[in-house]
C-alpha cells in the first residue's frame, strides 16, 4: 500500500477552504483522561461530518 498524494484526495487547496463555506460544530467532553480519547474524538467527528 502506499502514500496518496494530496492531489489524488480530492482535497480542497489552501485558497479553496479558505473561500469554502464552513458548518459550525460544537463538541463538549467533560471528564478526559487522556489524550488519546481526545484524538479519537476528533477523528469521530471528522468522519461523522
Amino acid at each position: 500500500m502506499r502514500k496518496l498524494a494530496n492531489e489524488e484526495l480530492n482535497r480542497l487547496s489552501n485558497e479553496e477552504f479558505k473561500d469554502a463555506e464552513k458548518r459550525k460544530l460544537i463538541i463538549i467532553l467533560d471528564n478526559v483522561r487522556s489524550l488519546n480519547n481526545v484524538g479519537s474524538v476528533f477523528r469521530t467527528a471528522d468522519a461523522f461530518w
